[in-house]
């Protein structure tokens, strides 16, 4: 596994929406503005999103990291900003913090640290409150307390690449230890309103996904628009199943829903297009990352699956979603190859491929 996290926001504005996936959200209705490229962004001024942790089943040195951001005001930082970071199960090891120019002029630097230490500053990048304002970066950490290395890149609203901080040599473990296996992004305490964006989290193994990318990473949220071939589940309301789990991504009291109580049961779905999210060009796209959000009904346990149809065949992914308590929880699985042909997904696979899950157990 290389891929561990991606973030677009779409498809979950609601804090207790988030809150069911995330160790670690924000309170209240996040206000959901455009996005970098398409969709929507979270808009706010502070609080962290945890993924669950740990993202991986043991310690890896190497971590890529993206947050697309756009500082949309004339106003200076008042103290840390926006920031990705990495730890293991005893702290923080090191992180990526946006923190004010220091000129006078309401722009803002980026630095990554080790703990509060400094390892390297950027030069400074401008505020605006149009897509001019927006800002990609991307930041690869080897994490280790004597041979750490760190790197900075930067692309501009057009695209323009640099790679402002980069560093060999350097204790960049804060813990002493080497190796990192959970992180957490956010605003910080800076107690400005900023656009947030196309986050991302990858480690350094596996053969794709490992390394920082010739380009931005651009994340999208999809929500289920159509029933699909197969409908086994019950649906609340007695028609059709995708508008029982169509809940808008500012919502959360909506009680529709589909239930099953039988193994081998199968809920397949359309999803909404993807062909404008790169409507001149054949994108690559490095995984998909289905979440279910679902509780049992009344006391016991049930395992399910996601689902994938392609054509007239299909697969589950290969992690088991366990559910056991009355509460909504919710649950991922990162899937950088298609189930059903196992290999990389293409953009006619998200138009047409049909998603859902099944009853395992």
């Amino acid at each position: 596994m290389a891929l561990l996290w991606m973030e677009g926001f779409e498809a979950r504005m609601h804090s207790t929406r988030q809150q069911t996936l995330y160790d670690a959200a924000l309170s209240g209705i996040v206000t959901g503005v455009a996005g970098r490229k398409q969709g929507l962004c979270v808009f706010g001024s502070g609080g962290t999103w945890t993924p669950p942790a740990p993202l991986i089943g043991s310690v890896q040195n190497t971590w890529v990291g993206q947050l697309a951001l756009r500082k949309d005001d004339d106003a200076d930082l008042t103290g840390d900003g926006a920031f990705i970071s990495f730890s293991d199960s005893v702290g923080e090891q090191c992180s990526l913090v946006q923190v004010d120019s220091g000129d006078g002029d309401h722009n803002f630097k980026m630095e990554i640290r080790r703990g509060a230490t400094v390892l390297g500053t950027s030069p400074s990048y401008q505020w605006s409150s149009n897509k001019r304002g927006w800002h990609v970066f991307q930041v690869k950490v080897l994490i280790d307390p004597t041979v750490g290395t760190f790197e900075l890149i930067h692309w501009d609203y057009l695209n323009n690449l640099t790679t402002p901080i980069s560093g060999s040599g350097a204790n960049t473990a804060n813990q002493g230890t080497a190796g990192a296996d959970r992180a957490s992004f956010g605003f910080g305490s800076a107690g400005r309103t900023q656009r947030l964006d196309d986050v991302v989290i990858m480690d350094g193994t596996g053969s794709v996904n490992n390394d920082t990318t010739l380009l931005p990473i651009n994340v999208h949220g999809a929500d289920v628009t159509g029933d699909g071939t197969v409908q086994d589940w019950t649906a609340s309301l007695g028609g059709g199943h995708s508008v029982e789990i169509d809940d808008d991504a500012f919502s959360a009291s909506g009680t529709d829903k589909v239930t099953s109580a039988a193994a081998l049961d199968i809920d397949m779905f359309s999803l909404s297009a993807f062909g404008l999210i790169a409507p001149t060009s054949t994108p690559t796209i490095l995984g998909v990352m289905p979440y279910i959000e679902g509780n049992m009904e009344n006391s016991g346990t049930r395992t399910v699956r996601a689902r994938v149809r392609n054509g007239v065949t299909e697969a589950n992914g290969a992690d088991d979603m366990v559910f056991s308590v009355t509460s909504r929880v919710s649950y991922h699985e990162i899937m950088e190859t298609n189930p059903v042909t196992a290999v990389a997904w293409t953009l006619a696979n998200l138009d047409d491929d049909e998603f859902g899950f099944q009853v395992t157990v």
